[in-house]
């Protein structure tokens, strides 16, 4: 059976508990905390995925990829802020979360706000949100 993210989905007031639970319930190596929730606020709508647990890392990867095809912005639209957590076996490699972390940024500008957070499962997942805005318009010149 293959597996699915959930799919790109709005983010409700109860996303943000669950958020909130996670990120700060577990016992992590890179910690976030409620100012980096608040990111998800500077953009006008905000989306959230879910990876379903993974038995192996080249899943997860996998699985990364096409949450970064799934969370490119429509049209006219740019993704402002971001947060990333992570949640993988002990002895995942730093070169295999590395390669999460780059399928997951292809889409995401530069000058988008990034907050990132580690922790540790049996099982390799993951939750991303998103936050998107208006992209400038260009100016002729």
């Amino acid at each position: 059976m293959e597996k699915r993210s959930t799919g790109k989905r709005l983010l409700r007031e109860t996303d943000y508990a669950l958020l909130k639970r996670v990120l700060y319930g577990n016992f992590s190596l890179i910690c976030l905390d409620v100012d980096d929730l608040t990111v998800l606020r500077d953009g006008e709508t905000a989306f959230l995925w879910e990876c379903p647990p993974c038995a192996s890392m080249d899943e997860l990867i996998s699985m990364a990829l096409l949450v970064a095809a799934e969370m490119d912005p429509e049209r006219g639209r740019k993704i402002v802020s971001v947060v990333l957590y992570v949640n993988v076996p002990r002895d995942m490699s730093l070169e295999s979360l590395d390669e999460i972390c780059r399928a997951i940024q292809w889409p995401i500008p530069k000058d988008a706000d990034i907050r990132f957070g580690r922790g540790f499962h049996k099982e390799a997942r993951f939750l991303l949100a998103t936050s998107e805005g208006r992209a400038k318009k260009r100016r002729k010149t």
